[in-house]
C-alpha cells in the first residue's frame, strides 16, 4: 500500500477520495468505507491507481470534497476518457506512471464504480455514500502490484524564460549558465535551450584558465574581436561593425561623444544588425546590441544576443565585451561596472551536451552561502516581548522595522525584501527559532548567515 500512513483504512468496500478537505471531517460523515485518502496533486492519481488495484474489494470509488486544485476534474476524466498510448490521460498532459500498466488501468476503468459527489456539502454526504455501500462487486477479483521506481529525470522543471544568473566571477558565471542550461534546458531540434537569459557580473577581474574550451591564443585573438575593425575575411565581423570599419559609422566613437557630453544618456547605443541584408543572410550576427550607461561613477554595459552558443561561444564574448567596456571606461575615466549579457536564446547544441556535462561536473562549486550578498539587504533579528526584524541596506543603513509574535507573522510583508533563496531559508529559520525563544521565554542569539 503506497502512502498507507496518510490513509485510513476501514472494514467497508467503499474507496472515498475527499480531495483537499481534511479526512478527519469525512470520517465525522461517513464511517463505513475500505479507504479514505485525499488527492492534492494530479501526480497522486498515480498512486491512488496503484492502491486501488492492490484493493480488488473496492468496487466504489467516491470523489468528494473541495477540489481547490481540480485534481477531482482529473481523476474523473481518467475514469471517462482512459489513457492514450504514451500513459497520458486523454486531452491533458497528465501521464500516469510508466510502471502502471495500461491495460489494468482500462480493466479498472471499466469496473470500477467512480461516483462524483463533488457538489454535495460535507454534512450531507452520509446518506448518498450508504446508498453504495452494499451495491455489488463486479470487479475482476485479482491484486495487482505496480512498484514505484524513482525515476531517472534529464530536465527538471523551471521557468523557460527569464532566468537571471548572478556570480562572482566570469568563469563562474559560465559555469551557471551550463548548468543551468543542461539541467532545466527544453529540448528542442539539436539543441537544448533556455530563452531569455540575464548574466549580471560584478567582478571585473577577467583571466582565462587552462580548463576553459578553447586555447590561450583563441582566447587572447577573440578579446580583441571587438576593438578591432578585421580584414573584411569573414561573413561579419563584431568590431568592423561597430568600430568604422568596412564602410560602417564608428558607433564606439559616438557611444563615448554622447556619453561624455551627457553622463545619464540613454541613447549610447550600437547595433550590429543590418535589416536590409542580415535577415537573409546564411551567417548573420549573434550579437545585435549592446548599450552603455553611466551609473555611481561606473560604465556599466548590457549586450543582447539574438542566438548564443552556450558552451562554445558564451565564455568568449564575454571576455570580449569586457574588453570593449574597460576601453569605453578607460576613454571616460571612469571605473567598469556591471556587464549585462541578455541571450534570446542561451543553447548547448547536442553533440557538445556530454563534454558540457563533465565541464560542469568537475568545475563547478555550489556557492557558499555565508559570502552570497543579497542586494536587497541585511536582516538583524531581535527578541523583547515580540520578534522585531531590523531591515539594513547593504552598505548598512536602517531602512524600516517589522513586528509580530510568530514566524509566520513575517512571511508575507518580508518576502519584497529577501533577494534570494538561500537568504529567504535563513531568515526562517532564524524567525522560527526566535518565536521558540520568544514562547519559553529564553533568550535570542541570532547565527552568523
Amino acid at each position: 500500500m503506497f502512502f498507507e500512513d496518510k490513509l485510513t483504512k476501514g472494514t467497508g468496500s467503499l474507496g472515498i477520495c475527499c480531495l483537499w478537505t481534511p479526512q478527519a471531517k469525512m470520517r465525522e460523515v461517513v464511517t463505513d468505507f475500505a479507504l479514505l485518502g485525499n488527492l492534492y496533486s494530479t501526480e497522486g492519481i498515480s498512486f491512488l491507481l496503484r492502491n486501488l488495484l492492490l484493493c480488488p474489494e473496492i468496487h466504489t470509488l467516491i470523489v468528494c470534497g473541495k477540489d481547490l486544485t481540480k485534481t477531482g476534474d482529473a481523476l474523473l476524466r481518467l475514469f471517462s476518457h482512459g489513457l492514450d498510448e504514451e500513459s497520458f490521460i486523454l486531452g491533458t498532459d497528465i501521464k500516469i506512471h510508466p510502471q502502471i500498466d495500461r491495460g489494468m488501468v482500462s480493466l479498472l476503468c471499466n469496473q470500477l464504480r467512480v461516483v462524483d459527489f463533488r457538489s454535495i456539502p460535507l454534512s450531507q454526504l452520509g446518506s448518498p455514500c450508504e446508498v453504495y455501500i452494499h451495491a455489488v462487486n463486479t470487479r475482476q477479483q485479482m491484486v495487482c502490484s505496480f512498484p514505484y521506481e524513482i525515476p531517472v529525470v534529464t530536465a527538471f522543471p523551471a521557468t523557460m524564460n527569464g532566468i537571471v544568473v548572478h556570480c562572482d566571477t566570469l568563469s563562474s558565471t559560465y559555469l551557471e549558465l551550463l548548468w543551468k542550461v543542461l539541467t532545466f534546458g527544453e529540448y528542442i531540434p539539436g539543441t537544448r535551450e533556455l530563452r531569455n537569459v540575464t548574466a549580471v557580473l560584478n567582478d571585473t577581474v577577467t583571466e582565462y584558465e587552462t580548463w576553459m574550451p578553447f586555447t590561450y591564443d583563441t582566447y587572447a585573438q577573440y578579446c580583441q574581436q571587438l576593438l578591432t575593425t578585421g580584414d573584411g575575411s569573414t561573413a561579419y565581423h563584431y568590431g568592423a561593425r561597430l568600430q568604422g570599419g568596412e564602410g560602417y559609422v564608428n558607433q564606439i566613437e559616438t557611444l563615448v561623444t554622447i556619453l561624455s557630453e551627457d553622463t545619464y544618456s540613454r541613447r549610447a547605443f550600437a547595433t550590429t544588425w543590418r535589416p536590409y541584408s542580415d535577415p537573409e543572410s546564411e551567417s548573420p550576427p549573434c550579437l545585435v546590441t549592446i548599450q552603455a550607461d553611466i551609473r555611481n561613477d561606473q560604465l556599466h554595459l548590457t549586450a543582447m544576443f539574438r542566438s548564443h552558443d552556450g558552451f562554445r561561444a558564451w565564455l568568449l564574448n564575454a571576455f570580449s565585451l569586457r574588453e570593449l567596456q574597460r576601453t569605453i571606461a578607460y576613454q571616460l575615466q571612469l571605473p567598469p561596472g556591471d556587464l549585462t549579457i541578455i541571450s534570446h536564446s542561451l543553447h548547448i547544441y547536442h553533440h557538445d551536451g556530454e563534454t558540457a556535462q563533465r565541464l560542469v561536473d568537475t568545475k563547478r562549486r555550489s556557492h557558499n552561502p555565508r559570502f552570497m550578498r543579497d542586494p536587497h539587504g541585511a536582516w538583524v533579528i531581535e527578541v523583547t516581548d515580540r520578534i522585531v526584524a531590523h531591515h539594513y541596506s547593504p552598505s548598512g543603513e536602517h531602512l524600516q522595522d517589522f513586528h509580530g509574535i510568530s514566524a509566520h507573522d513575517f512571511t508575507r510583508s518580508l518576502i519584497p525584501f529577501v533577494g534570494n533563496t538561500y537568504h529567504a531559508f535563513y531568515l526562517g529559520r532564524e524567525l522560527v527559532k526566535a518565536q521558540r525563544c520568544l514562547e519559553q521565554n529564553i533568550p535570542y542569539i541570532q547565527d552568523t548567515a
